[in-house]
């Protein structure tokens, strides 16, 4: 699988399994490691495996690479990702210069639709150029 497919199908599982947590009305996880920093979710009657067929999708929406955790609060998903034409595949700490666009996009935890996007030209000479690496933070209707 080339690196490009699996960090897609990362993000899609990613999206897929916080659609499912909200379609089961859990708490907000507004930022790494959920609301209190410890990764535990308090939620109750949680499923212990997916049905035959996996969870129902409610929604698709597409993005491209990075290695970013969603945030997700206030009805909202917050996540970053990285576009580019070039090949970031490359050799464990080789560090090539790769022109992208870095991006952070706000999808309607509902709909999937992205309300909104900022986007900024970014050039990566780092390992594992395939787009970022944090989690957002929503407090206060800001992210």
């Amino acid at each position: 699988m080339s690196a490009l497919r699996f960090v897609n199908a990362i993000m899609t599982f990613v999206l897929a399994s916080t659609c499912f947590a909200l379609a089961c009305s859990a708490d907000d996880w507004p930022r790494w490691m959920g609301p209190r920093r410890d990764n535990t979710w308090n939620e109750k009657n949680l499923l212990q495996s997916f049905p035959a067929g996996g969870p129902k999708i409610l929604w698709r929406t597409t993005i491209a690479n990075g290695f970013a955790g969603p945030a997700v609060a206030e009805g909202k998903i917050v996540v970053g990702d990285f576009v580019t034409a070039g090949d970031f595949r490359m050799a464990n700490f080789e560090r090539l210069a790769l022109k992208g666009t870095e991006r952070v996009l706000c999808l309607d935890e509902i709909s999937g639709k992205i309300l909104w996007q900022h986007e900024l030209p970014i050039e990566y000479s780092i390992s594992y150029p395939a787009g970022p690496r944090c989690t957002p933070i929503i407090e206060n209707g800001k992210v």
